[in-house]
């Protein structure tokens, strides 16, 4: 990678009159080999076999479970999305922010943990179990041996957080179990900063909260269950959505007003 990006500085002085630094050269090629490694580890991953979809699981009675997410925009800005929710899935805390970031999907994705983590210690909450689609950072905070040295730094930022929050429990679940989190990612699209939501979730959320809910119960109570795509058979499923969501049915109303401290 080194020898290829020294090559193209050479080609960028030659033909275009443009000179990188040292340093930028260094970094441009470390950048290019995290993504390949990334690509890399990915593409092991998705020629596993494919699995039935999967849900996300509330934390045990009594503790909340922290879902976080990042996403990435044509304009070079990033959206990172949080949501904390307890037991019955009722949302807690959620949150979201957009801001420039430079990196690969891991990178941000360590971001959006990190900044989810400061807003919970801000707002109070301790205890809970932390929850991440990145395989690759589930694995190096728990410190498995995975090579992800570009982000080491924020690995040891994101454990003293956790460690502050009395979190011992770090998550790895698939993108189907983290649709809440990772739409308030994508929310922050739409906003300047930062917004912050108590006991509720943007309207655009409302719908991936409740399919949470029903996929959890369904899958329980139905092995096969595996879709949203066709009509809810049974009633009940609905009826244990509606009561486990009724605190975000104020998003009719939704108060749009807060800010994220500390990320």
């Amino acid at each position: 990678m080194l020898s290829w990006y020294l090559w193209k500085a050479r080609n960028l002085l030659t033909f275009e009159r443009k000179c990188l630094t040292e340093m930028e050269v260094v970094q441009r090629a470390l950048c290019l080999l995290h993504a390949f490694q990334d690509a890399a580890y990915n593409r092991v991953m998705r020629d596993k076999p494919k699995a039935h979809r999967t849900f996300w699981c509330p934390p045990p009675v009594g503790k909340l479970k922290l879902n976080s997410d990042a996403a990435v925009f044509d304009d070079g800005t990033v959206g990172f999305g949080f949501v904390i929710r307890d037991a019955n899935g009722l949302v807690i805390l959620a949150g979201t922010k957009r801001c420039r970031a430079r990196g690969n999907s891991t990178l941000v994705e360590a971001l959006a943990l990190r900044c989810g983590i400061q807003q919970a210690l801000t707002s109070g909450l301790s205890s809970f179990q932390i929850e991440t689609d990145s395989e690759i950072l589930a694995m190096a905070i728990r410190g498995e041996g995975v090579h992800a040295d570009y982000i080491m730094m924020l690995v040891e930022d994101i454990r003293s957080l956790a460690e502050q929050a009395n979190c011992r429990a770090i998550l790895f679940c698939k993108r189907d179990a983290n649709n809440v989190a990772h739409s308030l990612a994508q929310y922050g699209a739409f906003i300047q900063l930062e917004k912050l939501w108590s006991d509720n979730v943007p309207a655009s959320c409302f719908h991936f909260l409740i399919n949470d809910l029903r996929g959890h119960y369904r899958s329980d109570t139905d092995p096969s269950y595996n879709s949203f795509d066709g009509p809810v058979v049974d009633p009940n499923a609905d009826e244990v959505a509606k009561n486990g969501a009724k605190s975000v049915h104020k998003i009719v109303g939704c108060n749009d007003s807060g800010t994220l401290h500390g990320c």
